[in-house]
């Protein structure tokens, strides 16, 4: 057993919490689901942070009244450094990463993994903030991306370089693909914990979708929980270059689903983008005014089709603290453009 200091971790494997060394090296202690443990990320700050297991993981509610605040942000994609000084500087946590938003509700509409070096803390933390947000009268909010899909599936060309070799090592699997899938599995917290998310959250006049939502979807005639289920039992299935017997499962989980839709934000595959009309469809049948999408980069938070979509997947700041990690604030109605520095602008309002 090593005595080196830990620098990563945990990843829990069934009875099994591993952590990697500052040697390197995997270091194993048993589970023990009543004791606190300690998450250590090996960004620059060497953070860490304390959380206690579940006792329970059930399927996420879909549809929630609008709280007094309201604080989103979209494809955060494993930067750890741009989202923890995105809430500390908005009110959300406190320097020892505790929920200190009261009754508001936080969102990340998605891609919460790959690309940055350290998703399995940006997972931890959103696993500890959800009870201590819920236990405040809060929310925490999660929507799943192509991106955490894509992980479950292990379809894993994204990750970080340094993640793929700490996944690799801490499952014991020599194929990224495998190693990828066994953590995500139903045999893992994180796994179990991931599946149990959404893919649309309604709250309020506000749909959150992360690819959106298509009029393709509309003479299907599903509600949003049907929607987030379908995802939910069919999330180990690759959907996106092949087909499924179920033509509804086929629709949700392909091009043509909330997880991949792109032509609310550009034209894709020869398609032109959606019309108003088609949108305003969409927002009708779910008795929405707005709907917001990650997914697809623009440079700026911004919006589109006369301000009734809102579009927030940005090329964040990958560091604390630079007024280049963005979201948006829900608050009265209004609708502001918000960064890491706690710098807000008016977007749009609701109505």
């Amino acid at each position: 057993m090593s005595s080196a200091k830990l620098i990563d971790g945990p990843y829990i494997l069934g009875n099994t919490v591993r952590y990697l060394t500052e040697d390197g090296n995997v270091h194993d202690i048993p589970l023990d689901k009543h004791e606190p443990m300690t998450v250590y990320v090996p960004n620059p700050d060497r953070d860490q942070f304390e959380l206690s297991l579940k006792s329970g993981i059930e399927a996420a509610d879909t549809i929630f009244s609008m709280p007094d605040s309201l604080l989103a942000i979209a494809d955060i994609e494993g930067n750890f450094d741009g989202l923890a000084s995105f809430l500390m500087n908005n009110g959300v946590i406190d320097e020892f990463f505790n929920w200190t938003y009261g009754t508001g509700h936080f969102l990340i509409n998605g891609d919460l993994v790959d690309r940055g070096a350290y998703p399995m803390a940006i997972l931890w933390l959103m696993y500890k903030l959800e009870e201590q947000a819920k236990a405040a009268g809060g929310r925490v909010h999660i929507n799943l991306g192509n991106h955490d899909i894509m992980n479950i599936q292990g379809w894993c060309d994204y990750a970080h370089p340094d993640y793929q070799q700490t996944v690799r090592a801490v499952t014991e699997r020599f194929e990224p693909d495998q190693a990828f899938r066994l953590l995500h599995s139903r045999t893992t917290e994180i796994g179990k914990w991931l599946r149990s998310k959404n893919t649309v959250i309604k709250i309020g006049a506000l749909l959150f979708v992360h690819g959106g939502l298509s009029h393709l979807l509309l003479p299907y005639k599903l509600s949003l929980p049907e929607i987030n289920q379908i995802v939910r039992q069919n999330l180990d299935g690759d959907f996106y270059y092949r087909a499924s017997e179920d033509n509804v499962v086929s629709q949700v989980m392909g091009r043509n689903g909330p997880i991949w839709y792109r032509t609310l934000a550009r034209e894709e595959n020869g398609r032109s983008m959606d019309s108003q009309e088609q949108l305003e469809s969409v927002l009708n049948q779910y008795q929405v005014r707005k709907m917001i999408i990650g997914h697809t980069v623009v440079p700026d938070i911004c919006t589109d089709y006369e301000q009734k979509l809102i579009k927030i997947d940005i090329l964040h700041g990958k560091e604390k603290n630079t007024g280049k990690t963005k979201g948006i604030l829900v608050q009265d109605g209004i609708v502001y453009k918000i960064d890491d520095l706690s710098n807000q602008t008016f977007l749009t309002s609701i109505i």
